[in-house]
């Protein structure tokens, strides 16, 4: 009878009757079971069998506190991560991040759709020079700031190619 049942609502989403005999049958394996973990599932089907399936809003990723936890080089990987690979194609430069308050250097690059960085290094043919803080670093990956809004506050100066720096930020993803 399941097996059957699975299958009407595989082949018919909307079709009422058998969704309110799937919940029914979940309420009562819930009301039956022993351990949380299936009660819970049981009634949480029920649930979405009778009401549909909740519409939460969507959570940013990771909390600027959560980030500004993380050590440097996590926090790059993180910015790596985000990289959109297809907009990134035959994109190719190379970033100095100076990171004031931590006396932290990171050189980032990004070559065949790929960012990589180093923390501790800088490069001598660098297309940018970026000194800011590891707060605005972090304010600018969650969104909080622009790259135009650091540089009009002074709380990032670039020294070279400052469209590198904007295009790498409009090259991550939002998860």
């Amino acid at each position: 009878v399941a097996q059957v049942l699975y299958h009407v609502l595989f082949a018919d989403p909307d079709n009422q009757a058998a969704r309110h005999l799937a919940a029914d049958a979940f309420e009562q394996l819930g009301y039956q079971a022993e351990s949380a973990t299936w009660r819970n599932a049981y009634l949480y089907a029920t649930q979405e069998l009778r009401h549909g399936v909740i519409k939460l809003p969507p959570r940013p990723i990771l909390s600027p506190d959560l980030l500004g936890a993380v050590d440097t080089s996590t926090l790059f990987d993180f910015i790596a991560v985000r990289l959109d690979a297809e907009r990134a194609i035959g994109k190719r430069w190379r970033i100095n991040w100076t990171l004031t308050d931590r006396d932290e250097t990171v050189c980032q690059t990004l070559s065949n759709e790929t960012l990589t960085q180093i923390v501790g290094k800088t490069a001598t043919d660098a297309d940018a020079t970026i000194t800011t803080t590891r707060e605005m670093l972090v304010s600018l990956i969650v969104k909080k700031a622009t790259v135009q809004d650091a540089l009009d506050s002074d709380a990032l100066t670039i020294t070279g190619d400052a469209a590198l720096v904007i295009d790498l930020f409009d090259l991550l993803d939002d998860f």
